[in-house]
């Protein structure tokens, strides 16, 4: 990940949870649509697919979005004591 793709990224997170609170309600809905026999069995089974792939996808990307902060965060504290020693070199 370069520093470009960083700050881009980082809002993905607000994103995906939005996503999954809308798949959730997508679910909800379908599981009453069903109930009331208002969808056909094969499409329930379709929407009911699709809705778990997306699930899966979302919380694929935010996972990935708390990996990517972790390394970002590993590098920074790196780099700061990097800084704070590099003075003693020049003592």
């Amino acid at each position: 990940m370069n520093s470009r793709e960083y700050p881009a990224r980082r809002g993905g997170a607000g994103r995906q949870h939005s996503r999954i609170a809308r798949l959730h309600t997508q679910r909800k809905k379908l599981l009453e649509a069903h109930h009331e026999d208002s969808i056909p069995l094969d499409l329930f089974r379709e929407e009911q697919v699709r809705i778990n792939r997306e699930l899966i996808d979302a919380q694929s990307v935010l996972a990935n979005a708390a990996s990517d902060h972790a390394t970002v965060e590993e590098c920074l504290v790196a780099a700061g004591q990097l800084a704070r020693s590099c003075g003693g070199t020049y003592d």
